[in-house]
């Protein structure tokens, strides 16, 4: 039996959200083993993805220059890199140096409520029912799972607030902005400049080059490939394919999978114990997911 389209765009969206939470995972090693920032990781990340993604275009026969022809497609394209590839990526990190990996995926996940916002208003319509509930069982199994429902480990200082805030308006606009190009270019191209672009400002402020108090070992190039093939290239690339064919609403709400694949992720490789709110907040974003994906079912039949 075949799968719908539909079903394959759920399924690109869950595959992209592990790959993240894989790379994640990939990069919090290297910030804890590694001495490695945000500062040096971030740009480096994004410039060898695009060369990769870039120069596989060019293998399959694609011209990468043809989306750079139009003012309208670079203004785009520049938008896309610095905005939804390198604001997401270096908000959701500085995040996490200023506080923990739980506040910065908290915060990550409140991008459901902003991609919503910003299509109601674009559409020029009220949220239905069953994306204001999947938006709502999102934040708080989301809630549960980074806090354990203490306010305590809310408290965090304000550059982790306002660096959190930023990444998740920055993947709001990763979401929504590349929409128009990926029904005219390769996603393979708009991701591939997308992620050189956006590298380029990153790495003039830093200068990654002249980091020199990086602890080099063979686990530094393993985890690197990691953050680099698992949760970069392979995780845009098919998150977008997954946009491309439900949408930006859907794929942000399914994308919540993430921290449930972060979770089985710490506690096999971190020895992160599993307690009941994990479990209470896998619960509620699971069904979160499943609103959303019987919704179109429902349509289907009907």
């Amino acid at each position: 039996m075949k799968l719908s389209t539909h079903n394959l765009g759920i399924i690109a969206v869950f595959i992209g959200a592990c790959c993240w939470a894989l790379g994640g995972a990939s990069g919090q090693y290297l910030f804890i083993n590694n001495n490695m920032t945000s500062d040096w990781l971030v740009p480096v990340r994004l410039f060898c993805a695009g060369i990769i993604m870039l120069t596989f275009a060019v293998l399959r026969g694609h011209n990468i220059f043809e989306a750079l022809k139009k003012p309208r497609d670079i203004i785009d394209i520049i938008i896309f890199a610095i905005i939804g590839n390198a604001g997401t990526q270096y908000g959701y990190y500085t995040c996490i140096e200023y506080s923990n990996v739980a506040f910065a995926t908290f915060l990550a996940y409140t991008t459901p409520v902003i991609v919503l916002f910003f299509t109601v208003i674009k559409e020029l319509r009220l949220p239905k029912f069953k994306e204001l509930l999947s938006i709502i069982l999102v934040l708080i199994g989301t809630f549960f799972i980074s806090t354990h429902c203490s306010l305590d480990s809310m408290s965090v200082s304000p550059q982790a607030l306002n660096w959190g805030l930023f990444g998740a308006l920055c993947y709001a606009v990763y979401m929504v902005q590349p929409v128009r190009m990926l029904k005219e270019f390769p996603i393979v191209t708009i991701v591939g400049w997308g992620m050189l672009l956006g590298s380029v400002p990153l790495a003039i402020m830093f200068t990654p080059w002249v980091n020199n108090q990086i602890i080099v070992d063979p686990m530094l190039y393993i985890m690197m490939a990691g953050v680099i093939g698992i949760g970069t290239i392979i995780a845009f690339s098919v998150f977008e394919v997954g946009i491309h064919i439900i949408g930006p609403v859907k794929a942000s709400i399914l994308s919540a999978i993430e921290p449930v694949f972060s979770v089985l992720i710490c506690l096999i490789g971190f020895g992160m114990p599993i307690v009941g709110w994990d479990i209470l907040g896998l619960v509620f974003i699971l069904a979160a997911v499943f609103v959303v994906t019987i919704k179109k079912t429902n349509l289907k039949i009907s």
